[in-house]
């Protein structure tokens, strides 16, 4: 372009043009030469730091205003008694999908049935789907239910938990399916394990157990059975998937245990009478000491973290360890169900429904009355909607 601008003053004479606006025109092709002072500069500089600054602001304040949807209790709060709180981690559950574990105080229902919510509707109800169960004796209804789900928050899992009661069966439009669904009342409490991730029992009578402390003369991940020296047998006081305590009735023998030591163990599940299918009964486990405190009577209670669970290899009769997975201790988690779920029988004094007995004469079922029949509820309609 520079170069027909030069090129323009030899043909002026040939087609007679304005040599005073070609000038004109020949000045706007070249460069202005314009130049940026220092104060421009630090200008544009300052106003991309503030861009930037302002950009980090908005980004710390997005979730934190995100979360006023849906906000959680308080960190240091375990008991949580506000109706909106409670609406807002009830909401939150059903967004992201969270699977209800569902208990029925009653013997009839054995299982823990895993089901989804789908939200709180306009009758104040918390919908759940329950379509998944095809039994069609099972009738949720009219019954003390326990619910209990996990969320994560920062990255942290929450354990939650609430008792309510079931209203009624329907039906609800799910993906344009009408699924089938009960009513739940919205629970007035909810707790929170905050500082636990698991379901810890304490384990009594009939289903107590003994944890031997164990001693390897050799190896580290694979230990051959003969090569345990077993140390000293202690009384389980309470056992989750993620650990157990124990009560130490030796105190000399206690004080050889410190804090951060590693050990080894073995205990062995009680099954008589709990609703349990396919699990091992026998336990090895390596454990990080994380408490060993001096109780009252005499007593050491030593906590146990697991940190390795031991699979018995038959033919080369050892042991094998291996890190933990959230899946290494699924069968005791299975096990610990099966025993809260023989607590709320025993507490509940329900016996499971009785079935249609045919009679081997006939072809008509037997007409069997159930030992605790149904009261009819009256309920007064809900005008807070």
């Amino acid at each position: 372009m520079s170069l027909m601008a030069n090129q323009l003053p030899d043909l002026v004479p040939l087609i007679g043009v304005d040599r005073v606006f070609l000038e004109r025109v020949k000045g706007g092709f070249q460069s202005s030469g314009t130049t940026w002072g220092i104060q421009e500069v630090l200008l544009i500089l300052g106003i991309l730091v503030g861009s930037m600054v302002i950009f980090l602001i908005l980004r710390r304040l997005i979730p934190f205003l995100n979360l006023q949807k849906y906000q959680l209790a308080k960190t240091g709060i375990d008991r949580i008694e506000s109706p909106r709180q409670i609406r807002r981690i009830i909401n939150r559950s059903a967004d992201l999908r969270a699977i209800y574990n569902m208990e029925v105080f009653d013997k009839a229902y054995l299982e823990i049935y895993n089901c989804m919510p789908i939200g709180l509707n306009k009758s104040n109800e918390l919908e759940i789907d329950i379509s998944a169960f095809k039994d069609i004796n099972l009738d949720f209804r009219d019954k003390s239910v326990m619910v209990s789900f996990r969320m994560s928050r920062r990255g942290k899992q929450e354990f939650y938990q609430f008792e309510t009661r079931s209203l009624y069966l329907d039906t609800t439009d799910i993906r344009g399916l009408k699924e089938r669904s009960i009513r739940l009342e919205i629970p007035q409490v909810i707790t929170r394990g905050q500082k636990r991730r698991h379901v810890r029992i304490e384990p009594r009578g009939d289903y107590s157990f003994v944890v031997s402390l164990l001693r390897p003369t050799q190896g580290e991940d694979q230990i051959p059975i003969n090569a345990f020296k077993r140390v000293c047998d202690t009384t389980i006081d309470n056992i989750s998937t993620g650990g157990l305590s124990t009560l130490l009735r030796d105190d000399r023998l206690a004080q050889k245990y410190h804090l951060d030591d590693l050990v080894y163990g073995y205990f062995k599940l009680p099954t008589k009478d709990l609703s349990v299918q396919n699990i091992p009964t026998n336990y090895f486990f390596k454990a990080k000491i994380i408490s060993n405190e001096t109780l009252n009577q005499g007593e050491n209670l030593m906590k146990l973290m697991f940190i390795e669970r031991g699979r018995l290899v038959s033919e080369s009769k050892s042991v094998f360890f291996r890190p933990l997975s959230w899946a290494s201790f699924e069968d005791l988690s299975l096990w610990i169900q099966a025993y809260q779920r023989k607590l709320l029988q025993e507490d509940s004094g329900t016996v499971r429904r009785p079935v249609n007995v045919r009679n081997i004469y006939t072809s008509e079922p037997l007409e069997v009355q159930p030992k605790y029949p149904r009261q009819p509820l009256s309920r007064e309609p809900d005008d807070s909607a």
